[in-house]
């Protein structure tokens, strides 16, 4: 036994079910990924790292020697600066919020402030 349906209810069900399709297959936005770059000098010796977490939204820089000199991370867009934040001479790590826009491309970059100040980049990421 089947049930007759009209043509209007029939086209009714068919958007219906062809709207649902689209919110359905449409994907989330996209988010930053979490994003590390590290930062050594001409004979391989590691100066520092920074790494931007996407889920708290923080950049960490971390200065791995004792050698005098700091080093600096960036995230940037173009010649826009959006955070920058420097750790001292001595072994260790800060950290600084930043609030980024899903979707858009930004360098994360680090420079050892030291002689020949040694900058380093990871490219762009979203």
């Amino acid at each position: 036994m089947f049930t007759k349906f009209s043509r209007s209810t029939k086209r009714a069900t068919i958007m219906c079910a062809a709207a649902i399709a689209i919110v359905v297959g449409v994907p989330a936005t996209a988010h930053a990924d979490d994003e590390t770059v590290f930062l050594s000098d001409i004979d391989g010796r590691q100066l520092g790292y920074t790494k931007f977490t996407d889920a708290t939204d923080q950049i960490k820089i971390c200065d791995t020697q004792r050698d005098g000199h700091s080093v600096t991370a960036r995230i940037r867009q173009g010649s826009t600066v959006y955070v920058e934040v420097s750790d001292g001479s001595d072994a260790g790590c800060n950290t600084r919020s930043v609030s980024l826009v899903n979707n858009d491309a930004y360098m994360l970059e680090i420079e050892w402030n030291g002689p020949g100040n040694i900058t380093w980049n990871s490219g762009f990421f979203a």
